[in-house]
Formats: C-alpha cells, structure tokens, sequence
C-alpha cells in the first residue's frame, strides 16, 4: 500500500525552514553587524529571501493538491486561522484562506518578501494579473506556515485520505 502520495517529510521540512529564517532574521543582523567588521560579499537577506521565495512556491503546489484530496472525500477542516491573506485588485479587497493564498502564489508573476532594515518581516507581497487587471496579495508568512503546518499533519494522521493510491480519476 502507498502510503503517501505526496512527501510530506519534504514539504514539513521547507515549511519549518521558511520559518526559522523569518524568526531567525533579527538576530542574524545584530550578530553580522556586530561581529563583522567588513562588508560581506554577499547580503545574506538577498539569500534568505531566495530561499523563502522557492519554499512557498513548493510547499503551496504540495499544499493545493492535499486541500484539493481533503475536498474530494468532503474532509472539513478548521484551521488554526481562517485567513493567512488579503487579496487586493483595484478597489476590491478580499481576506484570503490557505487554499485561495495557495492559487495565488502559484499563479503569480513577482514575490516581495518585505524587510526593514535588513530585517525580515512575515509579510510577504505576491503580484500577478488576470486579464488586463493588476492584483497583489498580502500574504501573513507565519499564519500560511502554521496553517501548512497543520494540513499536513492532519493528512498524515488520515489513512483513509492519505493511504489511497492515485488513480486517473483521484
């Protein structure tokens, strides 16, 4: 039996990494700017931020296709937060759950993972446009973390969902 259609050991791992360089980010300044005298050769923000870019675009693929196994069997789950978003086009603004944060961020053109002086924030901006309309999202980095987080738990303790080999139709 497949246990797991997904890897979830991967996704977990990028999810708690994203977490740790937005946590870690303060102190990492006062050390490198305490400790160092000279200028580095690279700024380890730019890096950083590289590195958040690629695991929320990973994890929300992997993060999407679960949500969408939970819908398929009707599986209700209740996050620990009811939004991790908020999507602006023109004067529409709309709060944002983790599967419609997910379409987003899969969907986009640009990220920007904000800072303040060479500090990261949890914020992270995701643009992108449909038609001739012009989006961006403000997506919440910790609240979409902890609710990835908690997805993957529960697929992993549902067998009846994440033990089913795929076929065409799943």
């Amino acid at each position: 039996m497949e246990k797991y259609l997904f890897d979830i050991e991967n996704v977990e791992r990028r999810l708690i990494e994203t977490l740790n360089i937005i946590n870690s980010s303060k102190i990492n300044n006062i050390l490198l700017t305490n400790h160092i005298n000279q200028k580095l050769i690279f700024n380890p923000i730019f890096e950083e931020k590289k590195i958040i870019e690629e695991n929320i675009i990973i994890t929300a693929i992997n993060i999407r296709m679960i949500l969408d196994r939970f819908c398929k069997a009707n599986r209700k789950l209740v996050f620990p937060y009811n939004t991790v978003g908020e999507f602006v086009e023109s004067s529409k603004h709309e709060v944002l759950d983790l599967k419609e944060a997910c379409n987003k961020i899969i969907h986009c053109l640009q990220y920007e993972i904000l800072s303040e002086d060479n500090v990261l924030l949890s914020e992270i901006k995701i643009y992108g446009e449909k038609g001739n309309k012009q989006w961006h999202v403000k997506l919440d980095g910790i609240k979409y973390i902890i609710n990835g987080l908690f997805l993957l738990k529960e697929y992993d303790e549902d067998w009846a969902l994440s033990a089913i080999k795929p076929t065409a139709n799943n």
